[in-house]
Order: C-alpha cells, then structure tokens, then sequence
C-alpha cells in the first residue's frame, strides 16, 4: 500500500487533506471541514463510485464502515454518499486513509476484476 500524504490545503473551507494514490479503484481521501463540528471528517473511496454490483457493492461499503469505526478516536461513521463516509470524533486523517485503504485492498482482487468488466 502506498502511504498516504498530507496535502497542501488551498481551500478555505478543508482544514487537512490526506489522500492515498493509486490505481483508479485505489484512491482514498480524508478531509476535515474547517468548523464542522458534528461530522468534522469526510473519507472519499473512488472504488465505491464504480462498483455497483452485489454482493461487491455492499461487501466494500461494509469493509470501509468497519474499518472507520475502528480508528482510535471514531465515535460514530455514516455512508453519506455513494463514494463518501462521514464520521464524528476527534480521529487523525491518516488514520482514516490507512483504514480505509486497507478495506480497499482487502477487496482488490474482485475490485480489479469487477472493474474490468466496465
């Protein structure tokens, strides 16, 4: 897995940004909204927005969600969106990527597989 790095944040309204590159299906992003205090966290996983096939669909939306809840600091996750998760608590965005990356190649191989079907 690659490591995931802080990005230089240019907006006024993301305090931190944390992104793992890779492979199309393999990008994950975490950014704190500035002022938000409920759900100060957004992680984006680009291999949810492109698979739409169950079991798949379902089994990497759980494997994201799991692996969130999990980061120390996480007090409560929520599937907001097709490819976003919100999450309360005070967690580090490197954390949040690290998990939920790890849920992303926990599933490549059916991702990869799933993916070139188109």
């Amino acid at each position: 897995m690659s490591k995931p790095i802080r990005v230089r944040v240019l907006d006024d309204e993301v305090e931190q940004e944390w992104i793992r590159d890779g492979e199309d299906y393999e990008g994950v992003a975490a950014l704190k909204i500035r002022g938000e205090k409920e759900w100060p966290w957004q992680v984006a996983v680009a291999a949810a927005e492109f698979v739409r096939e169950e079991p798949l669909e379902d089994d990497l939306a759980d494997a994201v969600t799991s692996a969130l809840r999990a980061v120390r600091g996480v007090v409560e996750v929520e599937h907001e969106d097709r490819e976003v998760w919100i999450v309360s608590g005070r967690p580090r965005g490197k954390a949040l990527v690290v998990a939920a990356a790890a849920a992303v190649d926990g599933l490549a191989d059916r991702l990869r597989q799933e993916l070139a079907r188109g």
